[in-house]
Protein backbone atom coordinates (compact mmCIF):
# COMPACT_ATOMS: atom_id res chain seq x y z
CA UNK A 1 0.00 0.00 0.00
CA UNK A 2 2.80 2.41 0.90
CA UNK A 3 4.52 1.89 -2.45
CA UNK A 4 1.27 2.01 -4.43
CA UNK A 5 0.24 5.31 -2.87
CA UNK A 6 3.65 6.80 -3.61
CA UNK A 7 3.55 5.62 -7.23
CA UNK A 8 -0.05 6.71 -7.82
CA UNK A 9 -0.18 10.03 -5.98
CA UNK A 10 3.48 10.94 -5.27
CA UNK A 11 2.67 10.93 -1.58
CA UNK A 12 4.60 9.17 1.16
CA UNK A 13 2.45 10.08 4.16
CA UNK A 14 -0.25 7.45 4.56
CA UNK A 15 -2.38 9.98 6.44
CA UNK A 16 -3.24 11.44 3.03
CA UNK A 17 -4.71 8.17 1.73
CA UNK A 18 -8.16 8.56 3.26
CA UNK A 19 -8.51 12.11 1.94
CA UNK A 20 -7.30 11.13 -1.51
CA UNK A 21 -9.69 8.19 -1.81
CA UNK A 22 -12.59 10.34 -0.64
CA UNK A 23 -11.99 12.35 -3.78
CA UNK A 24 -10.36 15.30 -2.06
CA UNK A 25 -8.04 17.55 -4.01
CA UNK A 26 -5.11 18.01 -1.62
CA UNK A 27 -4.31 21.40 -3.16
CA UNK A 28 -7.80 22.96 -3.09
CA UNK A 29 -9.49 20.81 -0.44
CA UNK A 30 -12.51 20.24 -2.70
CA UNK A 31 -14.20 16.79 -2.65
CA UNK A 32 -16.01 15.42 -5.71
CA UNK A 33 -17.42 12.02 -6.70
CA UNK A 34 -15.69 12.23 -10.08
CA UNK A 35 -12.31 12.75 -8.48
CA UNK A 36 -13.02 9.91 -6.06
CA UNK A 37 -13.45 7.45 -8.90
CA UNK A 38 -10.38 8.82 -10.67
CA UNK A 39 -8.30 8.35 -7.53
CA UNK A 40 -9.45 4.75 -7.08
CA UNK A 41 -8.60 4.03 -10.70
CA UNK A 42 -5.11 5.50 -10.27
CA UNK A 43 -4.56 3.43 -7.13
CA UNK A 44 -5.71 0.26 -8.92
CA UNK A 45 -3.31 0.90 -11.80
CA UNK A 46 -0.48 1.52 -9.34
CA UNK A 47 -1.26 -1.72 -7.49
CA UNK A 48 -0.97 -3.63 -10.74
CA UNK A 49 2.52 -2.21 -11.26
CA UNK A 50 3.61 -2.73 -7.65
CA UNK A 51 2.45 -6.36 -7.46
CA UNK A 52 3.95 -7.36 -10.80
CA UNK A 53 6.41 -10.11 -9.85
CA UNK A 54 8.53 -9.41 -12.91
CA UNK A 55 9.05 -5.84 -11.71
CA UNK A 56 9.79 -7.02 -8.18
CA UNK A 57 12.43 -9.51 -9.36
CA UNK A 58 13.98 -6.98 -11.73
CA UNK A 59 14.20 -4.53 -8.84
CA UNK A 60 15.92 -7.14 -6.70
CA UNK A 61 18.58 -7.45 -9.34
CA UNK A 62 19.41 -3.83 -8.47
CA UNK A 63 19.70 -4.73 -4.77
CA UNK A 64 21.91 -7.70 -5.64
CA UNK A 65 24.05 -5.52 -7.90
CA UNK A 66 24.55 -3.23 -4.88
CA UNK A 67 26.10 -6.18 -3.03
CA UNK A 68 23.12 -7.00 -0.81
CA UNK A 69 22.68 -10.72 -1.40
CA UNK A 70 20.78 -11.72 1.73
CA UNK A 71 17.73 -10.47 3.59
CA UNK A 72 19.86 -10.52 6.74
CA UNK A 73 21.95 -7.69 5.32
CA UNK A 74 19.01 -5.30 5.08
CA UNK A 75 18.28 -3.36 8.26
CA UNK A 76 15.80 -0.87 6.77
CA UNK A 77 12.56 -2.00 5.17
CA UNK A 78 11.84 1.62 4.30
CA UNK A 79 15.03 1.83 2.23
CA UNK A 80 13.92 -1.27 0.35
CA UNK A 81 10.32 -0.15 -0.27
CA UNK A 82 11.11 3.43 -1.17
CA UNK A 83 13.88 2.34 -3.53
CA UNK A 84 11.36 0.03 -5.20
CA UNK A 85 9.04 3.03 -5.50
CA UNK A 86 11.71 5.03 -7.29
CA UNK A 87 12.49 2.04 -9.53
CA UNK A 88 8.81 1.81 -10.57
CA UNK A 89 8.63 5.54 -11.28
CA UNK A 90 11.80 5.39 -13.37
CA UNK A 91 10.55 2.35 -15.27
CA UNK A 92 6.97 3.45 -15.98
CA UNK A 93 6.96 7.25 -15.86
CA UNK A 94 10.38 7.91 -17.33
CA UNK A 95 10.54 4.90 -19.63
CA UNK A 96 14.02 3.77 -18.62
CA UNK A 97 15.02 0.29 -19.82
CA UNK A 98 15.79 -2.23 -17.10
CA UNK A 99 19.51 -2.34 -17.97
CA UNK A 100 19.85 1.43 -17.69
CA UNK A 101 17.80 1.62 -14.51
CA UNK A 102 19.66 -1.13 -12.67
CA UNK A 103 22.97 0.69 -11.93
CA UNK A 104 21.39 3.96 -10.79
CA UNK A 105 18.92 2.18 -8.47
CA UNK A 106 21.79 0.04 -7.16
CA UNK A 107 23.66 3.24 -6.31
CA UNK A 108 20.54 4.78 -4.77
CA UNK A 109 19.80 1.78 -2.55
CA UNK A 110 23.44 1.54 -1.45
CA UNK A 111 23.35 5.22 -0.45
CA UNK A 112 19.91 5.15 1.18
CA UNK A 113 20.61 2.02 3.23
CA UNK A 114 24.14 2.98 4.28
CA UNK A 115 23.31 6.55 5.33
CA UNK A 116 19.99 5.68 6.96
CA UNK A 117 18.17 8.06 4.64
CA UNK A 118 14.75 6.65 5.55
CA UNK A 119 15.43 5.86 9.21
CA UNK A 120 14.44 9.20 10.74
CA UNK A 121 11.21 10.85 9.53
CA UNK A 122 11.06 8.46 6.54
CA UNK A 123 7.77 9.78 5.16
CA UNK A 124 8.99 13.38 5.16
CA UNK A 125 12.24 12.35 3.49
CA UNK A 126 10.41 10.38 0.81
CA UNK A 127 7.98 13.25 0.21
CA UNK A 128 11.02 15.41 -0.48
CA UNK A 129 12.50 12.83 -2.88
CA UNK A 130 9.19 12.44 -4.68
CA UNK A 131 9.00 16.21 -5.01
CA UNK A 132 12.44 16.34 -6.60
CA UNK A 133 11.46 13.66 -9.10
CA UNK A 134 8.05 15.23 -9.67
CA UNK A 135 9.65 18.46 -10.85
CA UNK A 136 11.14 16.64 -13.86
CA UNK A 137 9.51 16.27 -17.26
CA UNK A 138 7.88 12.82 -17.61
CA UNK A 139 9.73 10.61 -20.03
CA UNK A 140 13.07 12.38 -19.59
CA UNK A 141 15.06 9.38 -18.37
CA UNK A 142 18.36 11.19 -18.54
CA UNK A 143 17.10 13.93 -16.21
CA UNK A 144 15.71 11.29 -13.83
CA UNK A 145 19.07 9.52 -13.62
CA UNK A 146 20.96 12.79 -13.23
CA UNK A 147 18.69 13.93 -10.40
CA UNK A 148 19.16 10.70 -8.44
CA UNK A 149 22.92 10.86 -8.91
CA UNK A 150 22.90 14.48 -7.79
CA UNK A 151 21.25 13.50 -4.50
CA UNK A 152 23.59 10.53 -4.08
CA UNK A 153 26.66 12.72 -4.59
CA UNK A 154 25.36 15.29 -2.11
CA UNK A 155 25.17 12.53 0.53
CA UNK A 156 28.31 10.61 -0.37
CA UNK A 157 30.68 13.57 -0.16
CA UNK A 158 34.41 13.39 0.35
CA UNK A 159 33.85 14.26 4.02
CA UNK A 160 31.40 11.38 4.36
CA UNK A 161 33.96 8.87 3.12
CA UNK A 162 36.87 10.35 5.07
CA UNK A 163 35.19 11.38 8.33
CA UNK A 164 31.57 10.31 8.82
CA UNK A 165 31.86 6.69 7.67
CA UNK A 166 34.99 5.90 9.75
CA UNK A 167 33.24 7.44 12.77
CA UNK A 168 30.12 5.35 12.19
CA UNK A 169 32.29 2.23 12.03
CA UNK A 170 33.32 2.88 15.64
CA UNK A 171 30.77 0.40 16.99
CA UNK A 172 30.42 -3.26 17.85
CA UNK A 173 26.86 -3.65 16.57
CA UNK A 174 26.42 -6.73 14.39
CA UNK A 175 23.35 -5.12 12.77
CA UNK A 176 24.93 -1.81 11.81
CA UNK A 177 24.10 -0.53 8.29
CA UNK A 178 27.74 0.47 7.80
CA UNK A 179 28.88 -3.07 8.61
CA UNK A 180 26.56 -4.40 5.92
CA UNK A 181 27.84 -1.69 3.57
CA UNK A 182 31.31 -3.14 4.07
CA UNK A 183 30.00 -6.66 3.53
CA UNK A 184 28.19 -5.49 0.37
CA UNK A 185 31.45 -3.88 -0.78
CA UNK A 186 33.28 -7.18 -0.38
CA UNK A 187 30.53 -8.86 -2.40
CA UNK A 188 30.82 -6.27 -5.17
CA UNK A 189 34.60 -6.69 -5.25
CA UNK A 190 34.21 -10.49 -5.27
CA UNK A 191 36.51 -10.71 -2.27
CA UNK A 192 37.74 -13.91 -0.69
CA UNK A 193 37.67 -14.80 2.97
CA UNK A 194 40.90 -13.87 4.73
CA UNK A 195 43.31 -16.84 4.63
CA UNK A 196 40.93 -18.76 2.36
CA UNK A 197 39.72 -19.04 -1.23
CA UNK A 198 35.95 -19.08 -0.68
CA UNK A 199 34.15 -16.00 -1.93
CA UNK A 200 32.20 -14.10 0.70
CA UNK A 201 29.34 -13.56 -1.74
CA UNK A 202 28.89 -17.32 -2.15
CA UNK A 203 28.18 -17.71 1.56
CA UNK A 204 25.25 -15.32 1.22
CA UNK A 205 23.70 -16.59 -2.02
CA UNK A 206 20.25 -17.94 -1.07
CA UNK A 207 19.92 -19.65 -4.45
CA UNK A 208 22.88 -21.88 -3.61
CA UNK A 209 22.22 -22.65 0.03
CA UNK A 210 20.24 -21.21 2.93
CA UNK A 211 21.67 -17.84 3.89
CA UNK A 212 23.85 -18.00 6.98
CA UNK A 213 26.01 -15.59 8.85
CA UNK A 214 29.42 -15.01 7.33
CA UNK A 215 32.26 -16.18 9.54
CA UNK A 216 33.36 -12.99 11.31
CA UNK A 217 36.02 -13.44 13.95
CA UNK A 218 38.37 -11.36 16.09
CA UNK A 219 41.72 -10.42 14.63
CA UNK A 220 42.96 -9.61 18.14
CA UNK A 221 41.72 -12.59 20.16
CA UNK A 222 39.81 -11.73 23.30
CA UNK A 223 42.34 -13.60 25.46
CA UNK A 224 45.21 -11.69 23.87
CA UNK A 225 43.34 -8.45 24.58
CA UNK A 226 42.66 -9.51 28.15
CA UNK A 227 46.40 -9.86 28.57
CA UNK A 228 46.63 -6.18 27.57
CA UNK A 229 43.98 -5.25 30.12
CA UNK A 230 41.25 -4.77 27.50
CA UNK A 231 38.09 -6.64 28.48
CA UNK A 232 35.26 -4.26 27.58
CA UNK A 233 32.95 -6.20 25.27
CA UNK A 234 32.34 -3.26 22.95
CA UNK A 235 36.06 -2.74 22.46
CA UNK A 236 36.80 -6.45 22.02
CA UNK A 237 34.02 -6.92 19.43
CA UNK A 238 34.51 -3.62 17.61
CA UNK A 239 33.73 -3.82 13.90
CA UNK A 240 37.34 -2.92 13.14
CA UNK A 241 38.53 -5.96 15.13
CA UNK A 242 36.32 -8.37 13.19
CA UNK A 243 37.18 -9.91 9.84
CA UNK A 244 35.61 -12.40 7.46
CA UNK A 245 38.19 -15.09 8.03
CA UNK A 246 38.78 -18.79 7.38
CA UNK A 247 41.29 -20.01 9.94
CA UNK A 248 43.61 -22.84 8.94
CA UNK A 249 42.66 -26.03 10.79
CA UNK A 250 45.76 -26.01 12.97
CA UNK A 251 45.10 -22.38 13.99
CA UNK A 252 41.57 -22.85 15.30
CA UNK A 253 42.53 -23.43 18.95
CA UNK A 254 45.16 -20.69 19.00
CA UNK A 255 44.66 -17.50 21.00
CA UNK A 256 47.97 -15.90 20.05
CA UNK A 257 48.42 -12.19 19.44
CA UNK A 258 48.56 -11.11 15.75
CA UNK A 259 52.32 -10.48 15.91
CA UNK A 260 52.71 -14.23 16.60
CA UNK A 261 50.15 -15.87 14.30
CA UNK A 262 50.28 -13.47 11.30
CA UNK A 263 53.80 -14.34 10.07
CA UNK A 264 53.16 -18.01 10.79
CA UNK A 265 50.01 -18.17 8.64
CA UNK A 266 51.09 -15.87 5.81
CA UNK A 267 54.56 -17.35 5.34
CA UNK A 268 53.39 -19.90 2.77
CA UNK A 269 50.71 -17.75 1.08
CA UNK A 270 51.02 -16.58 -2.52
CA UNK A 271 52.24 -12.94 -2.27
CA UNK A 272 49.66 -11.74 -4.83
CA UNK A 273 46.82 -13.45 -2.96
CA UNK A 274 48.05 -12.00 0.32
CA UNK A 275 48.33 -8.52 -1.18
CA UNK A 276 44.74 -8.42 -2.39
CA UNK A 277 43.38 -9.96 0.81
CA UNK A 278 45.20 -7.38 2.88
CA UNK A 279 43.64 -4.66 0.71
CA UNK A 280 40.11 -6.11 0.76
CA UNK A 281 40.18 -6.77 4.49
CA UNK A 282 41.55 -3.29 5.18
CA UNK A 283 44.62 -4.31 7.17
CA UNK A 284 47.05 -1.44 7.83
CA UNK A 285 50.72 -1.91 7.03
CA UNK A 286 52.38 -3.63 9.98
CA UNK A 287 49.01 -3.93 11.70
CA UNK A 288 50.06 -6.96 13.74
CA UNK A 289 52.62 -4.80 15.58
CA UNK A 290 50.35 -1.82 16.23
CA UNK A 291 48.86 -0.71 19.50
CA UNK A 292 45.28 -2.06 19.58
CA UNK A 293 43.48 1.28 19.54
CA UNK A 294 45.78 2.65 16.85
CA UNK A 295 44.97 -0.45 14.81
CA UNK A 296 41.21 0.11 15.21
CA UNK A 297 41.43 3.74 14.12
CA UNK A 298 43.55 2.99 11.05
CA UNK A 299 41.49 0.00 10.00
CA UNK A 300 38.23 1.98 10.19
CA UNK A 301 39.66 4.45 7.69
CA UNK A 302 40.76 1.63 5.39
CA UNK A 303 37.37 -0.08 5.62
CA UNK A 304 35.75 3.19 4.55
CA UNK A 305 38.11 3.28 1.54
CA UNK A 306 37.11 -0.27 0.55
CA UNK A 307 33.42 0.68 0.76
CA UNK A 308 34.06 3.75 -1.36
CA UNK A 309 36.04 1.77 -3.93
CA UNK A 310 33.23 -0.77 -4.26
CA UNK A 311 30.54 1.90 -4.53
CA UNK A 312 32.47 3.68 -7.25
CA UNK A 313 32.47 0.49 -9.33
CA UNK A 314 28.68 0.84 -9.49
CA UNK A 315 29.18 4.02 -11.52
CA UNK A 316 31.32 2.17 -14.05
CA UNK A 317 34.28 4.44 -13.35
CA UNK A 318 36.39 5.93 -10.57
CA UNK A 319 35.11 9.51 -10.38
CA UNK A 320 37.17 12.25 -8.78
CA UNK A 321 35.25 13.56 -5.78
CA UNK A 322 35.19 17.32 -5.55
CA UNK A 323 34.07 19.29 -2.51
CA UNK A 324 30.29 19.53 -2.46
CA UNK A 325 29.05 23.12 -2.55
CA UNK A 326 26.44 24.50 -0.13
CA UNK A 327 24.04 24.74 -3.09
CA UNK A 328 24.43 21.00 -3.70
CA UNK A 329 23.78 20.19 -0.06
CA UNK A 330 20.71 22.41 0.08
CA UNK A 331 19.35 20.92 -3.15
CA UNK A 332 19.64 17.43 -1.62
CA UNK A 333 17.42 18.50 1.30
CA UNK A 334 17.52 17.78 5.02
CA UNK A 335 18.77 14.39 6.13
CA UNK A 336 20.41 12.70 9.09
CA UNK A 337 23.55 14.75 8.44
CA UNK A 338 22.06 18.00 7.11
CA UNK A 339 19.75 20.41 8.90
CA UNK A 340 18.26 23.77 7.94
CA UNK A 341 17.40 26.64 10.27
CA UNK A 342 15.53 29.66 8.94
CA UNK A 343 17.33 31.99 11.35
CA UNK A 344 19.40 32.12 14.51
CA UNK A 345 18.06 35.26 16.21
CA UNK A 346 15.27 36.66 14.04
CA UNK A 347 11.72 35.29 14.28
CA UNK A 348 10.46 35.04 10.70
CA UNK A 349 6.83 34.91 11.91
CA UNK A 350 6.75 37.83 14.33
CA UNK A 351 9.32 39.76 12.28
CA UNK A 352 11.34 40.76 15.31
CA UNK A 353 14.41 39.64 17.27
CA UNK A 354 13.95 36.50 19.35
CA UNK A 355 16.97 35.45 21.39
CA UNK A 356 15.33 32.16 22.38
CA UNK A 357 15.98 30.91 18.84
CA UNK A 358 19.67 30.65 19.71
CA UNK A 359 18.84 27.59 21.81
CA UNK A 360 17.63 25.81 18.67
CA UNK A 361 21.01 26.37 17.06
CA UNK A 362 22.85 25.09 20.14
CA UNK A 363 20.62 22.00 20.28
CA UNK A 364 21.25 21.25 16.62
CA UNK A 365 25.02 21.55 17.07
CA UNK A 366 24.93 19.38 20.20
CA UNK A 367 22.88 16.80 18.34
CA UNK A 368 25.53 16.56 15.63
CA UNK A 369 28.33 16.44 18.21
CA UNK A 370 26.59 13.61 20.08
CA UNK A 371 26.01 11.75 16.81
CA UNK A 372 28.10 11.44 13.70
CA UNK A 373 28.57 15.11 12.83
CA UNK A 374 26.79 16.97 10.09
CA UNK A 375 26.09 20.25 8.35
CA UNK A 376 23.92 23.03 9.81
CA UNK A 377 22.77 25.78 7.46
CA UNK A 378 21.43 28.98 9.01
CA UNK A 379 19.29 31.14 6.76
CA UNK A 380 17.62 28.27 4.91
CA UNK A 381 13.97 27.28 5.23
CA UNK A 382 12.84 23.66 5.68
CA UNK A 383 11.94 23.42 1.99
CA UNK A 384 15.45 24.54 0.94
CA UNK A 385 14.57 28.16 0.17
CA UNK A 386 17.54 30.42 0.95
CA UNK A 387 16.23 33.20 3.21
CA UNK A 388 19.54 34.82 4.05
CA UNK A 389 20.82 36.11 7.38
CA UNK A 390 20.50 39.85 6.92
CA UNK A 391 17.81 40.08 9.61
CA UNK A 392 19.96 38.04 11.98
CA UNK A 393 22.86 40.41 11.43
CA UNK A 394 20.73 43.42 12.44
CA UNK A 395 20.24 41.88 15.90
CA UNK A 396 23.96 41.62 16.66
CA UNK A 397 25.18 44.01 19.33
CA UNK A 398 28.18 45.29 17.34
CA UNK A 399 28.66 48.39 15.27
CA UNK A 400 28.12 48.35 11.53
CA UNK A 401 31.84 48.39 10.66
CA UNK A 402 32.57 45.28 12.74
CA UNK A 403 29.51 43.54 11.30
CA UNK A 404 30.59 44.31 7.74
CA UNK A 405 34.15 43.13 8.39
CA UNK A 406 33.03 39.85 9.96
CA UNK A 407 30.62 39.11 7.13
CA UNK A 408 32.78 40.24 4.20
CA UNK A 409 34.83 36.99 3.66
CA UNK A 410 31.69 34.92 3.15
CA UNK A 411 28.44 35.17 1.23
CA UNK A 412 25.98 37.33 3.09
CA UNK A 413 23.02 35.11 2.31
CA UNK A 414 24.26 31.76 3.64
CA UNK A 415 26.51 30.34 6.35
CA UNK A 416 27.48 26.70 6.84
CA UNK A 417 28.55 25.33 10.18
CA UNK A 418 30.37 22.00 9.86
Amino acid sequence: MRVAVAVAFRRARLQHVYSVLRGKDLETGKVTATRRQEQFNRLAQAHTKVLDLTSWHEFFQCVTAAGFRSRKMITSDNALLYSYTIWLIGRHDFGLPVDELRPVIARWFFMAHTTGRYSNSPESQMEFDLGRIGSLLPGDGRAFTAELDRIITANFTGDYWDISLPNRLDTSSSRSPVLFAYQAALNILDAEMLFGDQRIRDLLDPSVQPAKAVGRDNLFHRKALAGMGITDRRQVNAIANMAYVTWPADELPNTDAPRDYWPRITYAMDPKVLERQVRWHALPVGWEQLDYFTFLERRRRLIAKVVREAFETLTGERPVYVPTTPADMIAAGESQGTEFKASARWNVHTREADKSLRHNIVKAVCGFLNGEGGNLYVGVADDGTVLGIENDLTTLEVDQADRDNSARPQRSDLYSIE
